[in-house]
């Protein structure tokens, strides 16, 4: 259960097994050393390594790299919503995990069975999915898409509740709104960020010899685009891992001289992983995540319901990622993905 304060919950930490503190430090930093990763859990390097593979080769956690896509000009997020018929389900979502241009993808109970995030250029390049492309898809569906005006935070925010307290994990937080021009990738970026987007823990030596670059200047070029937040580190984890069952997304309709308060007062809340601004039917987009349904009854009820200048909420819980930080997600433990 989620402590009444929203944050996590005393001694959640130490009580938690090896493979969740793992996963939660791993969160907070995909690329730590394997010393400080075995200081950080009180374990040995060789047992965290054996671990972290096991824990790999079940699927229930994998570390890559997202390249940030308004610090790089590659484009703005768009959460796009369908309702879908049943036989149309799986050819719809099936698309859109295959598409290079779609970061996420989640079932959803409710109306809208399927969200998808995209990003693109530009507004124009959406009209085009939304008239063109995805009109040629073989199925029934129909769509609402809500562009991202900005983002308040993020996933790597959120691992850090579990963190906390523990030295020599984190990794420092970075503005979610830029005010540097966007900065494109460059030949050689390119190629680390993808072999890094393959094996978020590939070593600086792997990495020179997979360039051509030495060693120390590999190192140099990474370091520079994660103190950047040109990449992002990330590690994919089953949640259920640590301890959370359900995930969820949120739709909060507000006031508009109420949203700055809200936004503050969701974001300091550890059931919320994800918080951004949108243009469409809602205001805010909140993802959440958190053990039982009996604690998002309680956010609901308690959190939501008491925002100040709260005009309607949507709650629908996650019942399935397919794809995320544009890597598709299987089911843990069944193909090793």
């Amino acid at each position: 259960m989620s402590s009444p304060d929203g944050r996590t919950p005393a001694g959640w930490w130490e009580r938690a097994s090896l493979d969740a503190r793992l996963a939660a430090a791993l969160q907070a930093n995909p690329r730590v050393s394997w010393r400080d990763l075995a200081r950080a859990v009180e374990s040995s390097e060789s047992t965290v390594a054996r671990r972290v593979r096991a824990l790999t080769t079940s699927g229930a956690l994998r570390t890559t790299v997202v390249v940030d896509s308004i610090r790089t000009g590659r484009g703005f997020p768009v959460t796009v919503y369908f309702a879908v018929t049943n036989k149309s389900l799986r050819t719809l979502a099936d698309h859109l995990v295959a598409r290079q241009d779609v970061r996420m993808v989640a079932v959803l109970t409710g109306r809208y069975g399927l969200l998808a995030e995209f990003i693109t250029p530009s507004t124009e390049d959406l009209a085009t999915i939304l008239l063109d492309t995805l009109t040629g898809v073989d199925a029934t569906f129909e769509s609402m898409s809500e562009p991202v005006l900005r983002e308040f935070k993020s996933t790597v925010d959120w691992s850090h509740s579990l963190v906390a307290d523990i030295p020599g994990v984190r990794l420092p937080l970075l503005d979610l709104a830029p005010d540097e021009e966007p900065m494109a990738l460059d030949p050689v970026e390119e190629a680390i960020a993808e072999l890094l987007r393959v094996d978020g823990r590939m070593s600086f030596a792997d990495l020179a010899q997979a360039t051509g670059l030495s060693e120390s200047a590999v190192r140099r070029r990474t370091d520079a685009l994660i103190a950047a937040g040109r990449v992002h580190p990330m590690t994919l984890v089953d949640a259920r891992l640590l301890g959370f069952h359900i995930q969820a997304f949120a739709w909060v309709d507000l006031a508009p001289s109420a949203l700055a308060d809200a936004v503050r007062a969701l974001a300091a809340r550890q059931e919320v992983r994800y918080v951004a601004a949108t243009a469409g039917d809602s205001d805010l987009l909140v993802e959440l995540i958190m053990p039982t349904q009996a604690d998002l009854l309680r956010f609901r009820t308690e959190v939501l319901g008491n925002l100040p200048g709260v005009r309607g909420t949507r709650v629908s819980i996650n019942v399935r990622t397919l794809k995320r930080a544009f890597l598709p997600v299987g089911v843990p433990g069944s193909d090793g993905e």
